[in-house]
């Protein structure tokens, strides 16, 4: 059983580096075969470059640096060894926990899973507004550990490798069996820039325009769409309703209400047919 860890990074070289320095402590008793962490760097400038060549020579496997500055998570597969049999990706921000890896095929082998994803907990570099407390904005859904679930985010995954190679496009990989382990923790560290309305805003319209991208790709019938209109237009109403209640409920419920008008606008966009191109959200 050979596994890649694949990260793709784009100017972000200090959480890079905290990622990195996570993985020197990465316990992998479960990869029997081979482990390599491969680091696709978007940066025109090679900024992950430093960090690579620091951290390389610290880490019991291989670690392929690759640059390119186009290059998107399909890249990152691409560039993997091609006899992997699973792919693991984290996000440049996130700090994975010793036990990650082996939890994540331990819950593989327990549920006999194509695709089994962990928890990603927030961590703050700074003392951050209450409403941001209140209404765990940053927060995302946990599961008990064996869970199915109908899709999975990008960070803090492992996925068979052959769904990746064998699929036009990575979203096919949520026809498979998807499986949660909740034990196999991975902390996202965020910075001062991001604890603002704007950027949480959008946040939450480039998840719904992805993800409502991904379904209609996976299920393109007329119908399905009808529907997933509709519950787009849902949230909307839902939402206003929510922000009008805010008065009374305080900061924090209003930011809720706002990220699901701004999440249910991503969806519309998406299900009518449009890919919003946005610039990275470091």
């Amino acid at each position: 059983m050979n596994v890649s860890v694949c990260v793709c990074t784009d100017r972000r070289p200090r959480s890079l580096q905290r990622l990195l320095d996570a993985l020197v402590w990465l316990r992998a008793d479960r990869v029997v075969g081979s482990l390599e962490v491969v680091v696709l760097d978007r940066d025109p400038d090679a900024s992950a470059r430093e960090a690579c060549a620091e951290t390389a020579p610290r880490l019991p496997w291989t670690l392929r640096y690759v640059h390119e500055p186009r290059g998107e998570r399909a890249s990152a597969v691409a560039a993997a060894r091609a006899d992997a049999d699973w792919i693991a990706f984290l996000d440049d921000d996130e700090e994975p926990t010793p036990r990650w890896l082996d939890e994540l095929l331990r819950v593989q082998a327990d549920y006999a899973a194509d695709v089994v994803a962990g928890p990603v907990v927030p961590r703050f570099e700074a003392r951050v507004p209450a409403w941001v407390l209140g209404g765990r904005v940053f927060e995302l859904p946990r599961h008990r550990t064996g869970t199915r679930l109908p899709h999975a985010d990008a960070g803090n995954v492992l996925v068979r490798a052959a769904l990746l190679r064998e699929s036009s496009e990575p979203a096919t990989v949520a026809a498979g069996g998807i499986v949660w382990a909740d034990e196999a923790l991975a902390y996202e560290w965020v910075p001062p820039s991001r604890v603002t309305l704007g950027w949480l805003l959008r946040r939450a319209f480039r998840w719904g325009n992805s993800r409502a991208v991904c379904e209609r790709h996976l299920e393109p019938g007329l119908g399905v769409r009808a529907v997933r209109l509709a519950r787009a237009a849902g949230r909307i109403v839902r939402g206003t309703l929510l922000l009008a209640a805010s008065a009374v409920r305080g900061r924090h419920a209003a930011v809720q209400a706002l990220r699901g008008i701004s999440f249910a606008a991503g969806s519309l966009a998406g299900v009518a047919g449009f890919r919003i191109g946005q610039p990275y959200l470091g």
